[in-house]
Order: C-alpha cells, then structure tokens, then sequence
C-alpha cells in the first residue's frame, strides 16, 4: 500500500514539474514559431495554410477546438502542447514502472525526461510532434503489456494509440503495418508466435478496411496520398539518391564503382546518429557507455525484443525521410529517443543500487551529467525577438490597408504578428533577389544589415522612417513610395 502510494506521489509530482517546464518554455520563448503560424492560420480555417500544411490537420483541427471554447488560438496551441507533454512524461514513467516495479526507477525515469535538453526546448514550439510523442510512449506501454500478456484489449490499444499517433505523422504508418513482424521472434514456441502474429494483423486489415473509404474521398490529404500511392515516395527518394551518390562521382572520380553509394549511405547513418545523439543528450549518451550494466530483469523483452523492434524500424523510417529530403533534424529522431529512456533509467538505477561498490569519477559523472541536463533545459537558446512585436506593432499603427511590404525576414510570422495587433490587408513577401519587382512594393523591412534586400535599400539612398530594436536585433522599415517617384531610380532595379 506504502509502495502504490509512493508511485502516485511520483506521477504527481513529475506530472506537476512538467505543467511548471511548460509554462516556463513559454515565458522565455513567447514568439511563435513559423511552422505554428501555419497551424494557427489552419486552426482558423485559411486554405493557404491548409495547402502548406498538406490538408495534415487534425493537430490544427484540435487546436481550433480549444480555441472554440473561448481561448485565445496561440494559447489554445500552448495549452494543448502542454497536455501533449504532460502525457509523454507520465506514459514514460509508466512504461519504467511496468518493466521493474521499483519506484526508484520511476524516479530516476522521471528525471531524465524531465531533465531532456531537446524535449525541453521543444515545449513552447507549436509542431504536431508534441501528438506523435505522446500516442507513441502510450503505444509502446500497450505494446509491452502485450508481449508480458496477450490480450485482445492490450493489441487493441496498441493499434488505438499508433492510429492516433499517426495523426500527427506519417511516419505511424510503418510502425502499425511492421512492429507486429517483432512477435515472430521470442522465447515462446513458433506456433505460438504465429498465431499471435496472425491475429496482430486482423486490426490492421480492418483498420485499413475502415480508413479507405475515407481517405478515398480526401485524394489531396498526406496520408491518403501514402495510402494510394505509397511508391511514389519510394522511386522519388531512389531518384534522389542516385543523383546524389552520382554527384559523389564526380565531386570524387577516383571513387570504385558503388563508392559514391555507401559514402551517401554512410553520410546518411552518421547523420541520424549525429541527430540521435543530440536528441537523447550526448553528454548522457556518453554517461550510459561507461555504467555497468544490469543483470537479466522483468526488462528483457523491453530491451531484447520490443526496443531493437522499434529502432530498426525507426531507423528505416529515418532512412527513408533523410532519402526524401536529403535533410535530418533531431525532432525527428525524438520519439527513438523517447523510447530508449527507460533503458537509461534502468542502468542508472542499477548504477544507484550499488553506487558503493562503484568508482568515485563514476558518481561524479552522473552528477555532472544530471546537473547540465537540468542547466540546459532552463536556459532557453533561442535568439531574443523583441523586435518583432514592435514591428507589427508599428506596422498595425502605421502602415495603410493594402500595403505591399517585402522583407529579408520570415513574412508569415510578420503577417501574423501584425494582424494580431489589429493591421489590415497587409501583404509580406520575401525579397528574392535582383530580379524582384521592388516597383510593385511600398515599404522594406530589412532584419540583416548585409542582405541584399539592405543593399537594395543603400543603391536607392532610401531613407528609414523606422528603426526599431539594435543593428544586430533589430529590424530597419525603409518606404519606397518616394523612390517610385524619383527619376534617377528609373533603371536601377525591376
């Protein structure tokens, strides 16, 4: 009884910290993000942003539900991104629970995401991962209550938690067809296994059997383009890829045939390491190499089973983006992450049991280690924006309807911002380079003092009627509307 009571307090408390990192991540970063911009902007229903988007709406159909009763739409994004949250720490402490039983562990799980860098930064961006995180731990716990016990209902929730996950990405689908492949192998006798394989995939067929009428009638949304056309991405990524390793080729021409190949193959593997490493924290990363490690537990099939399952498909999903956009952000590779820290926690509660019989520099490394991952998740790094509220401010107060601006900045987060503070039908557009019709345009807002757009700026002596913020924070308003009237511009630019 002392023991379930000790469990809650646990699960209250971590789930109280997280709500507190929350509104923290808020207070130090209140700008939103480009990205949230275009959910806000589908929140509200703009098909411009639902195009961008790719019709992949349901987190900005959720937003717009809070916002329905009666939240502003920036902290309906911010409350429900907290809740997401709040569901990926507690669904992590769970799944420790349900592989030790020891409240020790579920401590030190609960650190460890607590004290997650990247999670941490992450919490005041408005991205759909905040969803596929959260579904996805709940997923795993499903998943690992049904290798321990095989029931309908634990198979049932693991479909419901990676359907909903897959809301949020794509890449949920690789994870619903493929994780079942992991109950061909284990202890059990194959007949077993292939029974219980078997009926993994009944609720896949009907699954698909339910989703395809839908998606059938929704030919523009992400999903159903995957569903309907899921080779396309396939010959588009290898036609990448080829062009890719051809260049190789011929950046290297002494390279044996098939050198450009696994070079891009080996780019592309130490990329998601690299991404990998950033995402679970090298420093703890680093930490977890040198700790001794535990002897056979209630964890097995957690560590020797369900997580080699889910990282080689994970890693093949991080394969197939990196091959598709030939780019890797840790974000990405967040929910792997997510999934190997309950493995971390179980080396260092097994570290923590028997720290007296352990070296000194080993105590002193995890302390250091927990000690930074804290600093680091307090200590917001990105670059101050004062600026721009007062940007749109004085573009809401100053500027007239109509008014056509062009910028070396992000113009939808400028666009929004202003149209927050009350400005009218003001077009932000990017400056595009020389070729851009500046004629067409009636103000500049210039962010860096050496981009072209400045330049533009200095060939036509134009004089700013604004300078808000400083020269390295700040942005400079200039107004062509004089300069589309003075002679001696005639020729200098479109």
């Amino acid at each position: 009884m002392q023991a379930d009571r000790r469990r809650l307090s646990i699960y209250a408390v971590a789930g109280l910290v997280s709500l507190l990192l929350s509104a923290w991540a808020w207070w130090q970063a209140p700008y939103i993000n480009q990205d949230g911009v275009h959910y806000l902007r589908a929140a509200a229903g703009d098909p411009d942003a639902l195009a961008w988007i790719g019709h992949w709406s349901f987190y900005s159909y959720l937003i717009g539900l809070m916002a329905g009763m009666g939240l502003d739409p920036y902290l309906a994004a911010q409350c429900l991104n907290a809740l997401f949250d709040l569901i990926v720490v507690l669904a992590l402490v769970r799944l420790v629970d349900r592989l030790t039983k020891r409240p020790g562990a579920m401590i030190w799980g609960a650190l460890l995401i607590l004290t997650l860098p990247y999670f941490n930064d992450n919490r005041a961006q408005i991205i759909r991962d905040h969803g596929y995180w959260a579904f996805s731990l709940l997923a795993l716990v499903a998943w690992s209550r049904l290798l321990a016990d095989f029931q309908w209902r634990h198979l049932l929730a693991w479909y419901l938690w990676m359907a909903l996950a897959t809301l949020f990405r794509v890449e949920g689908l690789a994870f619903l067809f493929l994780m079942p492949l992991g109950l061909l192998w284990g202890p059990e006798p194959r007949a077993l296994r292939w029974k219980r394989f078997t009926a993994a995939l009944v609720p896949v067929v009907l699954l698909a059997l339910a989703a395809w009428p839908w998606l059938d009638r929704m030919p523009d949304n992400r999903l159903a383009q995957w569903m309907h056309q899921g080779y396309r991405p396939v010959v588009e990524a290898g036609a990448q890829l080829a062009k890719t390793a051809a260049g190789f080729h011929r950046l290297l021409p002494d390279l044996p045939d098939g050198g450009g190949w696994l070079l891009l193959v080996l780019a592309m593997v130490l990329s998601i390491v690299k991404d990998l490493g950033d995402a679970l924290s090298w420093p703890l990363a680093a930490t977890l190499l040198v700790l001794p490690r535990p002897p056979h537990s209630g964890a097995d099939d957690y560590r020797r089973r369900i997580l080699p399952t889910y990282a080689l498909i994970s890693f093949l999903v991080l394969l197939a983006q990196e091959a598709r956009a030939l780019v890797m952000v840790s974000r990405y590779t967040m929910a792997l992450a997510l999934a190997i820290l309950p493995v971390a926690a179980l080396l260092l509660d097994h570290w923590w049991q028997r720290r007296r019989q352990t070296p000194f520099w080993q105590t002193l490394l995890v302390a250091l280690t927990l000690t930074w991952m804290a600093g680091d998740s307090l200590v917001n790094r990105a670059t101050p924006k004062p600026w721009l509220d007062t940007a749109a401010h004085w573009a809401a107060d100053h500027l007239p309807p109509g008014s056509r601006i062009l910028t070396d900045y992000q113009p939808i987060r400028l666009a929004w911002y202003a149209k927050r503070f009350g400005a009218r039908d003001l077009n932000f557009e990017r400056y595009r380079g020389a070729a851009t019709p500046w004629r067409r345009y009636d103000y500049l807002f210039v962010r860096r003092p050496t981009s072209g757009l400045a330049m533009l700026a200095r060939r036509l002596h134009a004089q700013p009627v604004a300078r808000l913020g400083t020269v390295e924070r700040g942005l400079v308003i200039y107004d062509l509307r004089p300069e589309k009237r003075r002679p001696g511009t005639k020729g200098l630019e479109p």
